[in-house]
Parts: structure tokens; C-alpha cells; sequence
């Protein structure tokens, strides 16, 4: 196992539009991120505010397209559907001191440049937006900034919130791997069942 992460290194690497040309044109397995730095691009909101935002976007259901999960109860003598909602606001309990620090840091200059810094690199602890296998990532990059279904979804949850962010924006992340193509599908579905990255269909 130590061999394997020994080496990862030079093989997982996160990219953004700036740096789009230097994805390698090989295949391999890809995920999207939510950057972080958003959390400081909404003049006004509170932490929690903020948060709940970034709660929205990870709780996405791909197949409803909202945040909401559809359920079907088998009680014998009737089967019932069900619709649940998450209430992203109840994943956020308020805290005064926290919420405090918050303020404190995005009024001070120097702070608020650090903490943003340290927190758009932690953007990939978060979970994935979405995973995907490709023969070409960086044809697959292009492919979901021109026109995808995950381009739409993301495009119209964005919009629906008023919120300025686009495919883009996001961190693309991929490791390239020459298994055949049945295998990254096999990685791809595994991924997906253990990640369940919301933007991706089940």
C-alpha cells in the first residue's frame, strides 16, 4: 500500500480553467469539487448562511434535480411514494463564537486572504461533485464545459440559487491509469456507489 501512495503523487493533480492545457490527453478516472473560495464571495451572509449553501450543493439529488429524494414504502396491502426534503438549514447549527471568528477574519485584509487560501485548498476534502472515466480527461474536461448533462444540472442549480458560478469554476481533479476500459467502468461504478457524488446519476 505504501508504494501506491508513495507514487500517487505525481499522478493526482487538481486543475482549474487557468491551467485546463495542462490535463493530460490520457485516460483515466476524473472528479469535480466545489471550490471553497465561494464562501467569501457572498457579501453579507452570515457563516451559517454560507454554509447552508455549500449543504445545498452537496446534498443534490441527480435524479430529482433538487434537493429532494423520492422513496417507495411497500406496506403489504398498498405501495406508497414518498417524497422526502432535506432541510439543509438543520445540517447547520448556529454557533455565536464561531459565527464571531467568522466576521472577525473576512474583516481583516491579511486574515481573510490566508483563511481563504487555506480553505480553497481543503476544497478537496469535501466530497465530489461528481466522478466520471474517460479515454481522453482532457477531451472529457472540454466535453462538460461545452455541453453535458452534468453541465445543465450544475448550470440550472446554480442559476435556481442566484448564485455566479459555472462548470468552470469548479476544480477538476483526475488520475490517469492505462487499465481497459471495462475496468475503469468497473473503478467508475464503485467510486460512484461508495463516493455517491450528487451530481452524478445512480
Amino acid at each position: 500500500m505504501a508504494s501506491v501512495f508513495d507514487k500517487l503523487h505525481k499522478k493526482l493533480r487538481f486543475y482549474t480553467h487557468k491551467t485546463k492545457n495542462q490535463i493530460p490527453a490520457e485516460q483515466g478516472i476524473y472528479a469535480w469539487y466545489l471550490p471553497l473560495y465561494i464562501l467569501f464571495d457572498k457579501d453579507g451572509d452570515s457563516m451559517q448562511d454560507q454554509l447552508q449553501f455549500v449543504n445545498k450543493t452537496h446534498w443534490y439529488e441527480a435524479e430529482t434535480e433538487s434537493n429532494s429524494f423520492q422513496a417507495q414504502a411497500n406496506l403489504n396491502w398498498k405501495i406508497m411514494n414518498i417524497n422526502i426534503s432535506v432541510d439543509t438549514k438543520a445540517l447547520v447549527p448556529h454557533n455565536r463564537q464561531r459565527e464571531a471568528r467568522w466576521r472577525e477574519i473576512i474583516a481583516d485584509k491579511d486574515q481573510s486572504r490566508l483563511f481563504r487560501d487555506a480553505l480553497l485548498e481543503l476544497s478537496v476534502f469535501s466530497p465530489p461533485l461528481y466522478i466520471g472515466q474517460s479515454q481522453n480527461l482532457r477531451g472529457r474536461y472540454e466535453n462538460h464545459l461545452a455541453s453535458s448533462s452534468f453541465h445543465n444540472r450544475v448550470c440550472d442549480f446554480f442559476d435556481e440559487l442566484d448564485v455566479s458560478l459555472r462548470v468552470e469554476d469548479l476544480v477538476f481533479a483526475c488520475v490517469p491509469n492505462k487499465l481497459p476500459e471495462k475496468d475503469r467502468d468497473l473503478l467508475e461504478f464503485l467510486l460512484l456507489r461508495m463516493s455517491v457524488p450528487p451530481f452524478s446519476k445512480k
